[in-house]
């Protein structure tokens, strides 16, 4: 009670404190006049309660009087009391430039870098999405986690039965799984790509989202013989068409078949993420004759839904799981079966999986803000300490301690008011660079601005910072005997003061420590991932996709032997060490799975066991050009088509899993389950693991030969000497000579590939060392300003010790020595808290372990290193004390 009393009488809530106080203060003052005329101290209290009356009953008198005047005092009045607190504290702190500017620095330091994730945070994972009522959306696939299919697509089919069968939602959209797609676009005659991506014609009902211009794509679009219409993002509509209203209506070509352009949806639209364009499933048919790419176009789709109301994710999923039978009958016998509908909340699904990481940042950049008001916090003591004077004659003239604190506390808040002014601007001004080096695969960053919450957001954070900064400054400053300043030199308050600073160090310390030891941790993992894409022999290779006509190439054959036949061709050329086509696009983590195989032999019990895997569908120069090691067996071979028998190639670790112990060289296996109609095929060639798909993992593989599969390959990959403006003009004439209709799309180094994987990360780690790094930085200035302090007042010790003798190096290490308890005080308790944090980091780690012995003494090594730098300054004005000054001047 007394503690919650002593913080409401700051705010001036407590009257019976204040009349306390002051009664108790001009009693003292006649009993130290008394005393001053000869009484004794007994006789002075005595002669000077009998002048004053009946104490009891003025106290409760003027207590009284006090609570009236409370009661009848309007807010206006209150409100000007603290307009006027503002008012003296910018007076008083306009009197102390340099204090200020340094003060309102640091904090606006730690207020930028908090605004700035703040308006990171806000965008991504707070701000509305621009759907009707997002809770009532959920998206969904089907899939085993437990055997690691995590996601696996719906058919048209399954969604039919989805909006005939469900119990729990109210509407059922499909969007393509793994779109959007890289499609040729016609504007004009001007050639270019657009990313598009095919959905139902139900999608924009079900998302709630009408459109900014025109009309949103409907069922009626997505039935065979419609027109084939597009929508396009507001980006995109900026971006290529300039905002032009005119575009409704406009015709365009998109995979050489004619479109119109029906809609324009707002900012902000933007599912999937990084579509430009979208169409209609039938729309996105006619633009391939290909029958594996028709098929893929109307059997694989993602799921979104809109519930009925008050019904949870959770409760879908096991209305969906309900259904999963009736699914699993929609296709042939084993292909399927045990894959149970996942369902996630929409939200959820948008953001992905950044959510982890920006929290760890906002929890970084946090630390930062809370080394700088532990830094200005100790300037104030600091300042508080030279006021002393000032405080004892502002008692003495009727302020009580409340009135005292509140004024510190309105110095804190017009210091935290102009950091937070300053970083508000700071980031306006920063957020576009930093939106610059935002990696693509950061969601809804379209959304992220500097708006109303975030302004507001910096408001509450300005307020805790006044807080946090001014609060034990107000406590020690007011908490002093109020004629203590005017009897006395108050040495004693003093040192108080004094070991506040030494604990708030402590604090800095400790906290850098933390920052710097997540920032080590992330730093490792970045050189470890970094370190898996050095080893994968990427400097030569090219990529090279291909924009082949429709419907001149839709069979297969034709479209195989095309690629086999420039394959070929490029490596005629001596310059060129192999060249390959491929189906899908390294390090882009997309590909074909293979969620359940049998090795011949195996139970299903055992079959439900073994991992998934990874379809690879390869040409026999696969391996050479991508220099991947052939362990057991061989190759493919252009003998390996669909006239011999079924053959396999199979990564190392699923021949140890499968067939441990045992020549795994003609054992045979199939996809599905045993009771599945897959044919078998037999295993001729063993290869080492690889990370082509997914960077962060090797996957266990299984290799089929282009001749006996699919072979629909429309892109290459070269390994090359030549630069690659070279090998494109060497690219350009061979496919002239096969066919002059062919286009190449822009090529890329593997580099370059390698890189969108490393982009990311490489984001994260530079915010979390730039976050460390300014932590480490306040938390040195905040060692010298304690230590420099230290040194000030201590002057006049060490001038007495000099002069009985001690040498000048004796004085420096005596400093040395206390700032050497400060400092092992902070790594102690620093690396007690990085421990916690480091394990929290885990998820987001790569080849390193939470506890990871190179990052933790990384970090203490790194806070030792500038510990000494900050203290040469202090250590040498030690050191130069002159002894007779001292003592003369004192």
């Amino acid at each position: 009670m007394a503690q919650r009393r002593r913080f409401r009488g700051v705010f001036g809530l407590d009257p019976e404190r204040d009349v306390e106080q002051e009664l108790s203060f001009h009693l003292d003052m006649r009993v130290q006049e008394l005393i001053g005329r000869g009484e004794t101290p007994e006789r002075a209290l005595q002669i000077a309660r009998e002048r004053f009356g009946n104490y009891d009953a003025a106290r409760h008198e003027c207590v009284a009087v006090s609570h009236d005047r409370r009661r009848r005092m309007r807010r206006a009045d209150y409100v000007g009391e603290l307009v006027q607190d503002a008012r003296y504290a910018v007076r008083t702190l306009a009197r102390s430039p340099g204090f200020t500017a340094a003060a309102v620095l640091t904090l606006a330091i730690g207020l930028t870098g908090t605004t700035a994730m703040v308006t990171l945070v806000n965008g991504v994972l707070l701000s509305p999405l621009p759907v009707r009522a997002e809770q009532e959306l959920v998206v969904g696939w089907r899939g085993r986690p437990e055997a690691g299919a995590r996601r696996w697509p719906f058919t048209t089919a399954d969604l039919d039965l989805l909006r005939s069968e469900s119990r729990t939602l109210v509407g059922v959209a499909g969007v393509g799984y793994h779109d959007p797609a890289t499609r040729p676009l016609d504007v004009g005659g001007e050639m270019s790509y657009v990313r598009a991506s095919r959905v139902t014609g139900e999608f924009f009902d079900v998302l709630g989202v009408e459109p900014l211009l025109g009309r949103a794509l409907e069922p009626a679009d997505d039935v065979a013989g419609a027109e084939n219409v597009l929508v396009l993002t507001h980006a995109f509509w900026q971006a290529r068409f300039g905002g032009a209203r005119e575009v409704l209506g406009q015709r365009v070509s998109v995979g050489g078949q004619p479109f119109t352009i029906v809609g324009v949806m707002p900012r902000d639209v933007e599912h999937p993420r990084r579509v430009e364009v979208w169409t209609t499933v039938a729309g996105m048919l006619s633009t391939t004759s290909n029958p594996t790419a028709r098929l893929g176009i109307t059997t694989e789709f993602d799921m979104v839904a809109r519930v009925r109301p008050q019904v949870t994710a959770a409760q879908v999923a096991d209305d969906l799981q309900r259904l999963g039978p009736g699914i699993d009958a929609l296709r042939p016998t084993g292909d399927g079966d045990g894959f149970v509908p996942q369902v996630q909340p929409y939200r959820e699904f948008v953001v992905g999986d950044v959510r982890p990481v920006t929290l760890v940042l906002l929890a970084a950049v946090g630390l930062v803000l809370l080394i700088a008001c532990a830094n200005v916090s100790s300037l104030l003591l600091v300042r508080g300490d030279a006021r002393r004077s000032e405080f004892a004659v502002r008692a003495a003239l009727g302020a009580g301690r409340a009135r005292l604190m509140r004024q510190v506390l309105a110095e804190g808040a017009v210091l935290a008011g102009s950091a937070s002014a300053v970083a508000l601007v700071a980031t306006a001004l920063l957020l576009p660079v930093l939106m610059r080096w935002v990696p693509d695969g950061v969601p809804r960053t379209e959304a992220i601005r500097v708006d109303a919450r975030v302004v507001g957001a910096s408001v509450v954070l300005a307020l805790v910072s006044a807080v946090l900064a001014a609060l034990l400054p107000a406590i020690t400053s007011a908490g002093r005997h109020l004629s203590g300043g005017l009897r006395a030199s108050s040495r004693g308050t003093a040192a108080s003061a004094g070991r506040w600073r030494r604990v708030l160090v402590v604090a800095q310390v400790a906290l850098a420590v933390v920052g710097l030891a997540g920032a080590g941790l992330l730093v490792s993992s970045f050189r470890e991932l970094r370190a898996e894409a050095t080893r994968l022999a990427t400097d030569q290779l090219v990529w090279v996709p291909l924009d082949v006509p429709q419907p001149a190439y839709g069979d297969r054959v034709r479209l195989r032997q095309l690629v086999t036949d420039l394959a070929e061709s490029l490596e005629a050329d001596p310059r060129v060490m192999g060249a390959t086509p491929i189906n899908v696009t390294p390090f882009s983590g997309i590909g074909w799975d293979v969620p359940v195989f049998t090795a011949e032999g195996q139970s299903s019990t055992e079959a439900t066991a073994n991992p998934p895997l990874n379809l690879e569908e390869i040409h026999p120069r696969y391996f050479s050009t991508f220099q991947v090691a052939l362990l057991r067996g061989r190759a493919f071979t252009l003998a390996d088509d669909d006239t011999a028998p079924l053959v396999a190639i199979v990564s190392a670790d699923v021949a140890a899993r499968v067939w441990p112990g045992v020549d795994p060289i003609g054992k045979r296996l199939k996809m599905g389950p045993p009771d599945s109609q897959a044919r078998w095929l037999t295993v001729v060639g063993i290869t080492a693991p690889t990370r082509y798909r997914d960077l962060r993992s090797e996957r266990s593989t299984l290799y089929l030969p282009a001749f006996q599969m699919i072979g629909g390959a429309e892109q290459l990959v070269v390994r090359t000497s030549m630069p690659t403006a070279q090998l494109m003009d060497l690219v350009r004439a061979r496919v002239r000579a096969l066919d002059p209709n062919v286009a190449i799309k822009p090529p890329s180094p593997f580099d370059q590939l390698v890189e969108v994987p490393l982009a990311r990360p490489r984001f994260y780690t530079v915010l979390m060392a730039v976050f460390g790094a300014t932590g480490v930085a306040l938390a040195v200035v905040g060692l010298y300003g304690v230590v420099a302090a230290s040194v000030r007042q201590r002057r006049r010790e060490f001038g007495v010790r000099m002069a009985l003798g001690a040498e000048a190096h004796h004085v420096r290490r005596l400093v040395m020595r206390d700032s050497a308890w400060l400092v092992a005080g902070g790594l102690v308790v620093g690396l007690s808290m990085a421990v916690g944090v480091a394990r929290a980091l885990s998820g987001l780690l790569y080849g390193v372990g939470p506890l990871d012995p190179a990052s933790l003494l990384g970090a203490v090594g790194g806070i030792l290193i500038v510990s000494i730098a900050a203290l040469v300054i202090p250590l040498r004005a030690a050191g130069r004390v002159e002894p007779a000054e001292v003592l003369r001047t004192d």
